[in-house]
């Protein structure tokens, strides 16, 4: 080679700084790839720590509360079956709608 296309080379290579280091940002992408899949791994982790904290300590106790301790359903031999009777009001629908707490 002669010294006038070493010199040529040279002057391209201390242009583009890519050129000197080609390798860097492949090396930098598979870093950034394999992050990615770690990080994926960690967050499933974290989600399945705090999910499982949340149901069994905030929800089910919740749950078993409301259970035990109501019958919306009206389904306990308790509860009253059958027609719940209306207890007589007085005045006219427009003014019980005017009346309404």
């Amino acid at each position: 080679m002669t010294e006038d296309k070493k010199d040529s080379i040279n002057t391209i290579k201390s242009i583009d700084p890519l050129i000197q280091t080609r390798k860097r940002p492949i090396t930098m992408k598979k870093l950034w790839e394999w992050w990615k899949r770690v990080a994926r791994k960690i967050g499933d982790f974290q989600a399945r720590i705090i999910l499982t904290i949340f149901y069994f300590i905030i929800l089910g106790p919740f749950a078993l509360a409301i259970r035990l301790g109501s019958d919306p359903l009206a389904i306990k031999a308790s509860s009253p079956h059958g027609w719940h009777h209306k207890t007589d009001v007085k005045g006219t629908p427009i003014e019980q709608a005017t009346k309404q707490s």
